[in-house]
């Protein structure tokens, strides 16, 4: 029986961050120590944005409303940079269009695991969004820089076998990310209560028809209601509007779409 949260457990930092230390040792191990530090640093770097992007939101509600903008992915940004990669790696005694070819192939789970998100609810578009274009950005970042070192010394089988393994062992587990990145965030904030996405979005339209409200009555003529601009000929009459909104010439109470 197909199951999005099926799909969504391949993008889980229990099971992929095991797997970025796995492909740093391996590239260690096998005599290639830059190219092991060049992909800790750009794996790293997409991670860190990945944080600092939640804590923002969660301990000072910094966001795109927008856009309907939060935090970047975790789950989408994992999937879209370690799979690729680790393609790439297992497959480098191949030809490189082969081996470029199956890295685009690994390509589609990190966009499988980002529909997941869409699906269950979890993140909004622009969110899942930005993670698959970070991830692809650390996979390319890593196999172009990459290119300048020496090749790295160590089976492909050794590697696919320590990802079998870390897979049938993580699969499914769960790490207490977003707990975490919560007491982080209130600590540096100094709050007791994070921000929530329905609250923010609620004080955010409050805030806007607060803005709205308050220019249309500086400045009557043209006024605007909900957003649509509305002019007042010479002379009409001015009717009171029972809701507290800017008087309009010619609309009656009936207009708001509300009961009286």
């Amino acid at each position: 029986m197909f199951s999005w949260i099926a799909i969504t457990n391949f993008g889980s930092s229990a099971l992929l961050l095991p797997f970025a230390v796995a492909i740093a040792v391996c590239l260690a191990a096998g005599r290639a120590a830059h190219m092991a530090l060049l992909w800790l640093f750009v794996f790293m770097t997409g991670l860190t944005l990945v944080v600092v992007t939640k804590v923002l939101f969660v301990g000072w509600g910094i966001g795109v409303h927008a856009i309907d903008f939060t935090g970047i992915s975790g789950h989408a940004m994992l999937s879209s940079a370690i799979y690729p990669t680790a393609v790439y790696l297992l497959l480098r005694r191949r030809q490189l269009s082969v081996r470029m070819w199956c890295t685009v192939g690994a390509c589609l789970i990190g966009l499988a695991v980002a529909m997941s998100r869409l699906a269950l609810d979890a993140h909004s578009v622009s969110e899942v969004v930005s993670g698959v274009m970070l991830g692809f950005l650390v996979c390319a970042s890593f196999i172009v820089l990459s290119r300048r070192f020496r090749a790295p010394h160590f089976s492909g089988r050794i590697l696919f076998i320590i990802f079998a393994v870390l897979f049938v062992t993580l699969y499914g587990q769960r790490l207490p990310s977003q707990k975490w990145i919560r007491a982080v965030a209130l600590t540096l904030a100094g709050h007791s209560r994070p921000f929530i996405r329905e609250v923010w979005q609620r004080t955010a339209s409050q805030n806007y028809k607060g803005r709205l409200a308050s220019r249309c009555r500086s400045s009557p003529d043209p006024c605007a209601f909900d957003g649509v601009p509305i002019t007042q000929p010479p002379g009409a009459l001015r009717m009171p509007d029972p809701y507290g909104l800017p008087a309009v010439a010619g609309r009656k109470p009936s207009d708001t779409g509300r009961e009286p």
